[in-house]
Order: structure tokens, then sequence, then C-alpha cells
């Protein structure tokens, strides 16, 4: 310990410090990438503006995409108001804007002005192309959109002139010319964190430390628990009825486990009828109209239904292992002894999950070592909130990734005596082994832990053999019972997929590529921060630039306290546990939901990406001085509140105001 003390408290000796030379140099080679950052991303950009006005409320939602492939991960959604005349501006590099689809809100006039397009100084005009579902009449500089209440899909498409495409091709190569200049940028910024941390920074490990930031380092986990709690009951109470993925499957699951059926059902069985228990809100996939303050109160006061009147119900959730759902069962059965309302047993579901996930979650804060506040931080992310605060399964995944990752943080950091958690060591790893398939990769961290073996004088590779290979073997039985045929997407062939991905993995590596960059990674990113709802319910513009800031910031929250953990060993090995996990995330997905001709892996989800993300950032968490640390944290702790009120007042606004 004495010389791991000294070995942190001296700074460390570089084969070259630079002077003021090369202090003025990496300055001026500063300021250089800065000019050509702006110049190139200036070049580079193609900015659309338009204004819009509607005769009715609702949501305008506008997709780009150069050959026409028009998606969901490729648009944007603006919430219109009646009356108000709105501006509209959109960013984008390279070719993304040469078509754009427009999709007004149903049952109303909606006016478009001023559709112009931005390319280095010059303006470009769009031309209106086929539309469906709509009638268009052009008067000027307005184009004006009517549909009626029935309407399937309005949409109107826009092409390109060939002088905006010949602009657009232009802009391409200022991009290459940015992305090149970006990189040059990252590693400048390195080389300036060098300078920093080794030579200013460094010294004041000896002489800075902050009494009041070590205390709250000793309470992050009771800061933490208060803000999931706080967050979390606000996100319970104004999310709707059924407004989170597949929650109709999960109070399936939930209601068989009522009924003393946690692993299917036999023939003939019936069940409570869940159309009823939601009503008007559902089918949110169409459903798009916002709700009434009257409509939730009625539907909240509806009785449980809990008599067997009606067909079995869906099994999108039938091979998760009943641990998923049991404080969620239990608020059911008890709901129904009591002749309880609907409303009754949602709130007190979600608000049971909420809770446990609370505990588990601030367990591994606690217990963890320099992961402290990054694992908080992930936590606190709007959709992390959005799913422990729900009836999914997604809950219980979550908060038992942050524990697991705590406490083996904490052992691999020389905090936590290992005999003592024992049996919280066997109850999380046998958790863990029961979660959803793929989940139980997050076991292997313990192999960062064998030094904490070695001080309790315990077999490490028993460790292993208890708390990763035992747990990853029920987890592979769960997986090898469940019926894959059916949660297979419609039109998908398995086994033609499987066939694809042993004759040529490339193909697989090369949609999972394509998936996790370019645009489609961004969607990811912004689904991962909060996309909430049905993935219909994004939050402000500005909100996932800050989330990515204070991401950053996180890592960089490590105590300045020496520690056991030995980072540059760790760090790189965590990054290949975690580029491994991803993999398994996306491998069901591309045999059960990917078609044959398609670009990405179909079905990814960013909520998906959590659990890897706290593991990433608990790794690879790095110690500050504590003056700069301080100031981290103030962001960091800010960020989480500013996202979570912005994706609270989204919400709203998208269910009960505008609608989606």
């Amino acid at each position: 310990m004495k010389a791991m003390e000294m070995a942190v408290g001296k700074p460390s000796r570089l084969l070259w410090k630079p002077g003021k030379l090369g202090v003025l140099a990496i300055v001026t080679f500063g300021l250089f990438l800065a000019g050509a950052l702006w110049l190139s991303q200036d070049r580079s950009q193609a900015r659309l503006s338009f204004t819009v006005q509607s005769t009715v409320s609702g949501q305008l939602q506008v997709f780009f995409d150069e050959d026409g492939d028009f998606s969901e991960v490729m648009s944007e959604w603006y919430p219109v108001v009646v009356g108000q005349r709105q501006e509209v501006r959109l960013a984008r590099t390279g070719m993304q804007l040469t078509r754009l689809r427009v999709d007004p809100p149903n049952g109303g006039d909606v006016s478009l002005c001023d559709v112009v397009l931005r390319v280095a100084g010059e303006n470009h005009a769009y031309v209106s192309g086929a539309r469906h579902d709509l009638e268009l009449v052009e008067a000027g500089p307005c184009r004006v959109l009517s549909s009626t209440a029935d309407a399937a899909d309005p949409q109107l498409v826009l092409g390109a002139s060939p002088a905006m495409e010949a602009a657009l091709a232009t802009a391409l190569r200022w991009q290459g010319l940015h992305q090149a200049v970006m990189y040059a940028t990252g590693l400048w910024l390195l080389l300036l964190l060098v300078v920093l941390r080794w030579i200013y920074l460094a010294p004041l490990r000896r002489y800075a430390r902050l009494a009041w930031l070590e205390r709250l380092d000793g309470n992050a986990h009771w800061l933490c628990m208060a803000l999931l709690l706080v967050f979390g009951s606000l996100y319970a109470v104004r999310t709707p009825p059924g407004a989170v993925p597949d929650e109709r499957a999960h109070l399936a699951k939930i209601v068989r486990i009522g009924q003393g059926t946690p692993f299917g059902w036999h023939d003939g069985q019936r069940f409570p009828d869940l159309s009823a228990m939601y009503g008007p809100f559902s089918g949110y996939l169409g459903n798009k109209q916002p709700f009434s303050k009257a409509q939730l109160e009625r539907q909240l006061a509806q009785p449980l239904a809990c008599a067997p009147t009606s067909a079995p119900p869906t099994g999108g959730a039938d091979p998760y292992f009943p641990h998923h759902y049991a404080v969620a069962a239990v608020a059911f059965s008890s709901t129904c002894a009591m002749s309880g309302s609907f409303g009754t047993f949602l709130y007190s579901a979600r608000l049971l999950n909420l809770l446990l996930a609370s505990l588990l979650v601030g367990l591994g804060i606690a217990l963890a070592g320099r992961a402290k506040w990054a694992l908080a931080f992930v936590a606190l992310l709007p959709m992390s909130l959005a799913q422990l605060a729900s009836v999914s399964a997604d809950s219980l995944v979550i908060a038992l990734t942050i524990a697991w990752t705590g406490l083996t943080s904490g052992l691999a950091a020389g905090r936590v005596p290992l005999r003592r958690i024992l049996p919280v060591l066997w109850g999380l790893a046998i958790a863990i082994g029961l979660l959803k398939p793929g989940a139980a990769w997050v076991l292997a961290s313990l192999l960062f832990c064998r030094e904490a073996f070695r001080q309790s004088g315990l077999s490490f590779l028993r460790g292993l053999g208890c708390f990763v290979a035992l747990p990853w073997a029920l987890h592979l039985a769960l997986i090898a019972m469940a019926d894959a045929d059916g949660i297979a997407r419609a039109g998908v062939d398995p086994a033609s997929n499987i066939r694809q991905l042993l004759h040529d993995p490339d193909t697989f590596l090369g949609l999972l590529w394509n998936t996790l960059t370019g645009e489609h990674g961004a969607h990811l990113y912004r689904m991962m921060v909060g996309i909430l709802g049905w993935i219909d319910v994004p939050l402000s513009a500005w909100a996932y630039p800050l989330a990515g800031y204070a991401l950053v910031a996180a890592l960089f929250l490590a105590g300045n306290r020496p520690d056991a953990l030995r980072w540059p060993r760790v760090a790189p090995a965590a990054l290949v546990m975690v580029a491994g996990a991803v993999v398994m995330i996306a491998l069901p997905l591309y045999v059960q939901w990917t078609s044959v001709d398609a670009t990405i892996v179909q079905g990814l989800q960013g909520r998906y990406f959590l659990p890897p993300l706290a593991f990433a950032w608990a790794w690879m968490s790095m110690r500050s001085p504590d003056p700069l640390r301080a100031l981290l944290l103030a962001f960091v702790l800010t960020a989480a509140m500013v996202l979570n009120l912005d994706a609270l007042e989204r919400l709203h606004l998208a269910y009960f105001v505008s609608g989606r």
C-alpha cells in the first residue's frame, strides 16, 4: 500500500516536457485546427429552413434521405400548434437533404412557406414530387397541404434540382476534409490533456484535497437514489398507460405469473382481457393524437381486469424468467384481491419496480470504487429512468447490471472486503444469470478481481466457476428453452439468416458496422439518451449534445485517492468485452428480425446499450484532481437534472398537448 501511495503521489515523468516554445506551438496548432473546423463545418453543412403554420395541432415529421429510402431513423419531429407560425431549421452534412418527405398532422391545412436549402452561401429550392393522402396547393412561396382526419399516412415528397445536387456534392467533399480535421483535433486534445495533466495538474494531488467532496463521494449512493426516486416517480406518474415499448406483452407475462402459469399456459386456459385495461391508450404506432386528462382519469379508474374472460394473451415476453416481474406480479395479485383499479395496479407496479431498481443501483454505487459517479450518471439518463420506472423487463436488467458492475469495480479497487459480500455476490450472479437472453455477459467483469480473491485467501478459479460459469450455464439453459420461432419478425427466415451467418459472417459484421455508424449510429445514441414512449418522443435538440458532454465529463469523476485498480490493463480489456457484448446484443436481432435486403441490423434500440455503456464508463473512469473534479461533478449533476426535466416536459407535450 505504501508503494502504491508513493506511485500515485508523485507526478509521472515524461520523456519530453514542452517548454514555452513547445506550449506556443501546441496552442498555435490548436488555433489552426479551430479555424479549419469552422471553415469545413460551414461548407460541409446544408441548412434547410422553412416556416410552418397549421389549422390543427400535432406533429410535423420531416424525413431526409439521398435515395428516397425514408425511415424513422433519418427524420425529425416538430410540434405544431393551431395558428402559430413557426420557423423550422435543420442542418445536415453531405447528400442527406437531397430528398425530403414531409408528413403533416391529419385533419387540417398545413402551410409550408419559404422552403429553402442553403449550401455554401447560396439558396436552392425544392421541386414538389409524389404525394399521398393529401391535396397540394402551391401559392407563391407557400405549399398548402390538406388532409382529412381519417387519412392513413399523408405525405409529400420534395426533390432536389440539378443545381442543388451539384452544391450538395461539393459539400460532401468538404465533409471529408471536416472529418480529417476532426481526427487531427482529437489527437491535439489528447496531447493537450497529457500536457495539462502531468505537468500542470498532477502537483495539485498533493495539496488540493477537498474534504466536502470526499464526504459527497461517501454519500454518492444516497444522492443518486434520491434523484432516482424523485425523477423516477415523475416518469411513473406522467407516462400514460402503455406508453412504454411492448408494455402490453410485459403485462401479459405479469398476468400469467399472477394466475400461476409463469412459463406459458396450457390449452384452453383463459386470461383477463388486456385490451380492456388500456382502452384508448393502445395502438401507439398509429394512435398519435393527444389524450385528455379526463380520458386518463377515466381509464385509470376502471376496475382492474382480473377475471379470465378472453383468449390467451400474446406471448412476446415468454422467454423471460419470472423474476423480471416479481414485484409487479405482487402488485397485480394484491390489487385483484382488493378489487382495486387499473390505475392502482399500474402506478404501484411502476413505483415498486422503481424502488427495487433504486436499491440495486444504490448498492452498486455504494460498493463501487472509482466508478461511482459514472454509474450514477448512466442511471440518471432519461432513458434509464423511464425504464427503471416501468413494468418492463429492462428495469431489472439495467439495475442489476449497475449493481454488479459497481460491486466488481469496488472489489478490483480494493475497496470492498470479498468475504463480507459473498452472499451479495451470489444473489446478484444468480439473478443476472436468469436475465433475458444475452444480458449475462456483464458477469465477465469478475475477471478483473483476481487480486481481491488472493487477498481474501479464496480460490479465484473457484470464484469464476461459481459466479460466472454457473450463472452462464443457467443463462444458456434458459435460451435453449425459449421458443425462438415465436419471437421472429414476420417475413424473416431465421434459418436462412443462420446459414448466411455461418457461411459469410462478414455480412453480419458489415450490417452491424452500418448500424453503429453514420446517421443510424447517431439515432441509436439519441435513443440511448432518451427517445421516450414508443420511440417517438425525442428530447429537445440541445439535450443530446449536452448528454454527450456530460458523459465525457463523467469519465473524469473518479476520486483522487489511490486504489488497487490497474487501469492501463483493465480499460482496454473492458472495451473488448463491451465490443463483444454489442455483437451478442445484435446477433439475435440479426437472426430473428433482419430481412434479407436490409442494410442494417433491424430491431436494435438504444436502451439495449445502456448496460454496455454503464460497464464501459465504470472501467474507463479516471482520477482527477479535486478542484477539477468538483467543477465536472457540478456540471454532470446539473446536466442530469436538466435532461430529465426536459424529458418530462416533452412527454407531457407529446401525450397531452400536441400529440405525436
